[in-house]
């Protein structure tokens, strides 16, 4: 079974009076990089030119919504961990691994069949900023069922349910 098969499917349901979330087929690019320093990192997060998201440092966490990325110094500590998106609707994540090296993932949205796709949202720090969003994909296993496997920060906001 291919998505767009079990979308129409869960969209049947859906008509039964179940309170199903949206739906929507969809297709993504990953795309994971190592980085040896948070300094590295810091730069890779710099020149994705983030419009908003949050940051996750030693010492602190910050969230930014103007295209401004707070400062890491002496206050915050070493960055740990990041997400973020940009203008294009790109997302990058940044997480370090505990064993030395920062992963820094992109992710790029796209329209396609080749998933299932959802929006999450979880509550955030600041209630100005509405909700964190982030979008979730399900692959179709081998038994014709979905199964998350990946899920990007794409901004604060209010959920359209």
């Amino acid at each position: 079974m291919d998505a767009e098969s079990l979308l129409e499917l869960y969209r049947q349901i859906g008509k039964q009076n179940y309170a199903l979330p949206e739906m929507e087929t969809a297709s993504v690019s990953i795309q994971t990089d190592p980085f040896k320093s948070n300094e590295d990192a810091w730069k890779r997060l710099e020149e994705f030119k983030p419009s908003q998201g949050w940051i996750g440092f030693k010492s602190a966490n910050r969230l930014f919504t103007q295209g401004i990325l707070p400062a890491m110094d002496d206050e915050t500590g070493s960055l740990l961990s990041a997400e973020a998106v940009n203008a294009q609707g790109k997302s990058l994540h940044v997480r370090y691994d505990g064993a030395g090296q920062w992963l820094v993932t992109q992710y790029g949205l796209a329209a396609g069949t080749e998933y299932l796709a959802d929006t999450l949202v979880h509550i955030a720090h600041d209630n100005a900023l509405g909700q964190l969003r982030y979008r979730r994909f399900w692959r179709i296993g081998d038994d014709g069922g979905a199964e998350p496997f990946a899920a990007c920060f794409i901004g604060f906001g209010k959920n359209k349910e």
